[in-house]
């Protein structure tokens, strides 16, 4: 079991259903769209062409394949043993960004689309991941690849969480629980 959680094939599988759920959402909200003046199925699509980006780049292997070709062209244009310095400052500028971006997220998202807001910062989170895992430096490496929790590596703990919730946001519809609850 831990080694299919550990799996790339269970995020892939992860990716394609979270594209698939944001794919649906804006489907649903294009239909309902009539209805709804505050709808904003293209955000649902985008969301899902990001996610099913993610899902092609893991297949093909882009966070092995990246990596390494960075390393040959530290060897060959001579700084290779400097590379740490320009890693370390890419995952401060990577952090920074990622943050930066939920920021500005946050205050551009009008008052009338917060619900949009758990999936943009599910997909900026799982795409800030992956950037920071291509840079490849040594310390995050080995904090992502070698920790486990519970046997699981940290990694693929992380991944998993947010493209769980990637997945669960689309069918998300805090209005209609609260029309349940109150019905009750």
């Amino acid at each position: 079991m831990i080694t299919l959680v550990n799996s790339s094939g269970l995020r892939i599988a992860g990716y394609l259903l979270a594209a698939v759920a944001a794919c649906t959402a804006g489907t649903r909200e294009a239909r309902a769209r009539t209805v709804r003046s505050d709808s904003w199925p293209g955000f649902w699509f985008l969301a899902a062409g990001i996610l099913l980006a993610m899902a092609l780049a893991r297949w093909a292997d882009l966070g092995g394949l990246i990596p390494d070709w960075g390393r040959r062209s530290a060897r060959s244009g001579g700084w290779y043993y400097r590379r740490r310095e320009l890693q370390a400052a890419a995952i401060i500028a990577l952090g920074a960004a990622a943050v930066g971006a939920m920021a500005i997220a946050i205050r551009w998202l009008p008052p009338n689309r917060r619900r949009y807001l758990p999936e943009v910062i599910a997909v900026l989170g799982l795409a800030a991941f992956a950037a920071v895992r291509l840079v490849s430096l040594h310390q995050v490496d080995a904090l992502l690849y070698r920790r486990r929790v519970e046997g699981v590596k940290l990694d693929a703990a992380v991944e998993l969480a947010g493209l769980a919730l990637a997945i669960f946001v689309p069918f998300w519809h805090p209005a209609r629980l609260r029309a349940i609850a109150s019905a009750r």
